[in-house]
């Protein structure tokens, strides 16, 4: 191809020149990188100069800058044809590097300067393993060997060849605590295992609600008790649970019942009256998202229905929407069909 010479450029080229321009094109194989174009001057005319694509080691004529300087370090000097400053690293390149110098940074075959070579590895290691570095942390042998002089690797090295030795985890003798199992309740047969709660449904007017409290056998679903109340107290729960307890026949050390930490569900009447019963109670953990799920999932069931009303006109209206409901949702639902 031929191409005029930038007359801003300084050096009087001459056939045999290898020139780099840029191409404006991306490296493929190292995305993010720029490719260059390289060409080696063929022949002079007049004011244009006829190229020919070719560079060491790059036939298609395109380069990385890694590339470009392994091939500036075998001799071979490269000119620009464009304002575009082009300039080499004047970093010393390893003599690895100089055995393969037309392969790419990534190709070639030269270690990471952190991998280290064998023996450097040995000796580090032999240095490592001294009797008074044992108990010691690379940050700590680090330090000590600078102020004798002697500077082997950086510290992030000496993680990672003891890392790679399997040398490298926590030297301190530490209690490892065993993972927390979390508490977990299991019900077999139905009356083995309850759960109740309230909740407050909406009044006639605004700033009014009620208190619905609902006990749950857990193993079948079931709805043992439930009662509406103008409001929350631990009496009513303490009347509820000995009903239902007394209508299911269950006998004393039979049951637990489940609960959150509500203040009706804690207070210490109601513990010394199940306690007098031979009911074990337990309440949720606390700032826990899931306190309680089967009974609130049992009132969102409740609430869901089409016919719950935004509001109960009156307590009497309330307990007559509740019983229909209870007895559909004992008799009539799947939950129920489940049971027989």
């Amino acid at each position: 191809m031929a191409c005029t010479v930038n007359p801003a450029t300084s050096r009087q080229f001459q056939v045999g020149d290898f020139v780099v321009f840029n191409d404006e094109a991306q490296d493929a194989a190292n995305p993010g990188r720029w490719s260059y174009g390289c060409a080696q001057i063929t022949a002079i005319h007049a004011n244009q100069s006829t190229f020919q694509r070719a560079c060491p080691g790059v036939p298609r004529g395109l380069a990385t800058f890694g590339a470009l300087r392994c091939a500036h370090q075998t001799g071979i000097r490269f000119y620009k044809l464009d304002q575009k400053t082009f300039t080499f690293s004047v970093r010393k390149v390893s003599s690895a590097r100089r055995a393969c110098p037309h392969a790419s940074r990534r190709n070639c075959e030269a270690p990471a300067s952190w991998q280290r070579w064998p023996a450097e590895r040995a000796s580090v290691l032999a240095v490592l393993h001294e009797e008074r570095f044992q108990d010691r942390a690379p940050a700590t042998i680090q330090a000590t060997l600078l102020d004798e002089g002697q500077y082997l690797c950086s510290t992030r090295t000496m993680y990672r060849i003891l890392e790679q030795e399997g040398e490298s985890r926590e030297r301190r003798d530490q209690l490892v605590h065993p993972p927390y199992q979390k508490p977990e309740l299991l019900a077999t047969a139905p009356n083995q295992l309850w759960s109740w709660d309230n909740t407050k449904p909406r009044g006639p007017v605004k700033w009014t609600y009620f208190y619905l409290y609902v006990i749950l056998d857990l193993f079948s679903r079931y709805v043992v008790g439930w009662m509406l109340a103008p409001g929350e107290s631990a009496e009513l729960a303490k009347k509820l649970i000995q009903e239902s307890l007394a209508k299911q026949g269950v006998s004393p050390g039979q049951l637990h019942i489940h609960a959150d930490n509500g203040p009706s569900m804690t207070t210490k009447t109601l513990a010394l009256k199940l306690a007098d019963l031979g009911v074990t109670k337990s309440h949720s953990r606390p700032c826990v998202s899931d306190n309680n799920p089967f009974s609130g999932s049992q009132f969102k069931t409740l609430k869901y229905r089409p016919e719950f009303p935004d509001r109960f006109g009156s307590l009497e209206a309330g307990r007559a929407h509740c019983q229909g409901f209870f007895h559909w949702y004992n008799h009539e639902t799947t939950t129920a069909a489940s049971r027989c």
